[in-house]
């Protein structure tokens, strides 16, 4: 069962989303993440286990309003992880994809902006970016880069 402290942190519209106020995770889009029993767990999942019951091993706990602070019980479906991608794909929703060239590549590499920004600018993940950044992804292109004496940071 749920405590009044989680409750505490939804905000809850008539009729609308139930917008969780704490923590969220950026990293992952917003989702709301609560300590329910000592363990992080995510809000709308907690939300959608006390009304519903146990989520089965493998299914996912997905949002029919597209809001990821929302722990409405009446806006959550059960599906497994292709239903959710093909949800998001369906309403234009989830992460863009792009194809990225080497020239891009090298632009990335050399960019000295925030992570997130530069994924941002770019439409691709900020773990893209890290491991364009650390030589583990495009190493063909950056690896000239990585160990020439020659090399600016300003470049």
């Amino acid at each position: 069962m749920l405590n009044e402290r989680f409750w505490s942190k939804v905000d809850r519209q008539p009729g609308g989303c139930w917008l969780w106020r704490g923590a969220k995770n950026r990293a992952v889009n917003g989702y709301g993440i609560a300590l329910i029993d000592g363990k992080i767990a995510y809000a709308h999942r907690a939300s959608f286990e006390h009304f519903h019951g146990p989520v089965p091993q493998g299914m996912c706990v997905c949002h029919t309003c597209d809001v990821p602070a929302c722990v409405n019980p009446d806006h959550l479906f059960l599906g497994t992880r292709a239903d959710n991608s093909r949800d998001m794909r369906e309403k234009g929703k989830g992460p863009r994809t792009m194809t990225l060239t080497p020239a891009k590549a090298l632009k990335i590499f050399r960019d000295r902006g925030n992570g997130e920004t530069i994924a941002a600018k770019y439409g691709i993940t900020r773990a893209t970016v890290n491991k364009i950044r650390r030589g583990e992804n495009w190493k063909h292109v950056t690896q000239p880069f990585l160990h020439d004496p020659r090399r600016r940071d300003d470049a």
